[in-house]
């Protein structure tokens, strides 16, 4: 390997990083109840979002996996990230529930592409650099980008959309909108590495698997669905927490404040 390429694969940690970074700004995130709410949608169709989020997820896993390999880790992230954009775009222009559902399929879209796909570029370029012991280690500083930003988005993005109006939800969703395309400019100088993981038949086998051990074990097919069902639980109360608190009569910059406390814990 020329020393050229291998400076540039080192590059690869730190730009997947800053665009992990950006890509969880996410200002919408911490008034996206009240937004919806506010956009005109009632709490049961806030709930039927996160479904239709999961259905799309779960959809386009697999073939995202089969993007990767086929056309490069590089392409489908940049792919992935366009959708992101779309999603933001959608989110200023929705007033109605089918508009709402398109903003989230894209963004769920995205997400697939990510999956397995980050990790796989991350995999790949340290076996080119035959580093391979090194991954974890490069994963775990990869995954801690998720939090970097959400220390201190809640509190701006309460700032920002104190009074709930129309321009300051469009002002938050243009501002991640900015955040991704910063993630896009950044995806660019990625460079491909010689591909040594087969995303496509690692998700496959693990969907496979999957499937396999729900039929063949019931202990563990009643185990999962209770964790499941606690999870569903939690999920709820994160789901409806800014509406409830904002009708109790707390204020959004207190919600922000919570809210980032939480994420500089985890």
């Amino acid at each position: 390997m020329d020393l050229i390429r291998e400076k540039l694969l080192k590059r690869n940690f730190k730009i997947l990083f800053w665009v992990q970074a950006f890509m969880n700004v996410k200002l919408v995130n911490m008034i996206s109840t009240l937004f919806y709410v506010k956009r005109g949608l009632n709490l049961t169709e806030v709930f039927l979002l996160v479904i239709v989020w999961a259905i799309v997820n779960l959809i386009f896993e697999v073939p995202s996996s089969y993007m990767a390999d086929k056309f490069g880790r590089k392409k489908t992230l940049m792919i992935g990230i366009v959708f992101a954009m779309l999603s933001s775009i959608l989110n200023i222009l929705a007033y109605s529930f089918p508009m709402f559902i398109l903003a989230t399929a894209s963004y769920a879209f995205c997400f697939a592409c990510f999956t397995g796909t980050d990790d796989a570029l991350i995999y790949d370029t340290n076996k080119e650099l035959k580093k391979d012991d090194s991954s974890l280690k490069e994963l775990g500083k990869y995954y801690s980008a998720q939090r970097i930003f959400k220390i201190f988005s809640p509190l701006i993005a309460a700032f920002l959309a104190n009074e709930l109006l129309d321009w300051q939800f469009n002002l938050i969703n243009l501002l991640d909108l900015l955040s991704v395309i910063i993630a896009f400019g950044l995806t660019i100088f990625l460079i491909e590495p010689k591909h040594k993981e087969d995303v496509f038949e690692e998700q496959t086998a693990v969907f496979k698997e999957a499937v396999k051990l729900f039929l063949s074990d019931k202990i563990f097919f009643k185990a999962m669905l209770s964790r499941t069902l606690i999870f569903i639980s939690g999920f709820i109360l994160w789901r409806i927490y800014q509406d409830y608190y904002f009708n109790l009569g707390l204020t959004l910059l207190a919600i922000g404040l919570l809210t980032s406390s939480y994420q500089l814990i985890i």
